[in-house]
């Protein structure tokens, strides 16, 4: 397979890479966390409580700004929603508010609980779609990126209760 990626933009990519297909598994997956984790004992300020499944174009937004939160790092997750002139990343507002970000962040799954997936098996699914080279490579650096923002990112801050 070969595919022409002359003036491709990071969109273009973001595209090629985020399927519907995987789409649909993020939003079955993180619906299906998000009501196992209702069936649990909450503290009584649990965002959780105010949760309403997911869909994929809200799934789609979601990604996209976990993709920019990859490019433009910040130590903490809620100053992406900064009004702070020298952090303002206008964005963030208005694709999203921080409070249904950080709920979504507590329940995004790939697969359900009682399985095991890491970022791996979800790159591998894209490179069986698209093998062409400059794929691969473009893979391999959203690979090191995703990874990164694992390590760089305040996750307890993203927790739902």
């Amino acid at each position: 397979m070969s595919l022409n990626t002359d003036g491709f933009e990071a969109v273009d990519f973001y595209r090629l890479f985020l399927t519907d297909g995987l789409l649909s598994v993020f939003v079955e997956e993180t619906n299906r966390y998000a009501q196992q984790l209702l069936q649990q004992p909450l503290r009584p300020q649990s965002r959780l409580y105010k949760w309403e499944n997911t869909n994929a174009e809200e799934m789609k937004v979601f990604c996209g700004l976990v993709f920019l939160m990859v490019i433009n790092r910040k130590p903490e997750i809620a100053l992406y929603w900064s009004q702070d002139s020298l952090l303002l990343m206008p964005v963030f507002p208005v694709a999203m508010s921080k409070d249904r970000f950080q709920i979504l962040l507590s329940c995004w799954h790939f697969a359900d609980k009682l399985q095991i997936i890491t970022v791996k098996i979800i790159v591998d699914f894209s490179r069986q779609n698209h093998s062409s080279k400059v794929c691969q490579e473009h893979l391999n650096q959203y690979t090191l990126r995703i990874s990164t923002f694992h390590g760089m990112t305040n996750w307890s801050s993203g927790k739902a209760d």
